[in-house]
């Protein structure tokens, strides 16, 4: 399955969009939420406290983001729960 074909379809319990500028600060919590889950390693020293201290949400990265999502053709996508249809 290509990624063309996955664009604005349905699969499951998620609807796949391309992603908008005004998704980028959700799209940067599920990051970081990912990121706590799944990168703390006592084996490397990465610590949830580590991930927690980087400001996922600052404002001058959320608007480069913004505009890399306004000038990429179909780069971003955003998976959407169905339950908030």
């Amino acid at each position: 399955m290509t990624f063309d074909s996955l664009k604005n379809t349905q699969e499951g319990l998620f609807r796949i969009e391309d992603a908008r500028p005004e998704d980028v600060e959700a799209i940067r919590i599920i990051a970081r939420d990912a990121w706590l889950e799944i990168y703390p390693s006592e084996k490397y020293g990465i610590t949830r406290e580590e991930i927690a201290k980087i400001d996922w949400l600052n404002p001058e990265e959320l608007e480069k983001r913004r505009r890399k999502i306004r000038s990429t053709v179909s780069f971003w996508v955003l998976f959407l729960p169905l339950s908030l249809f």
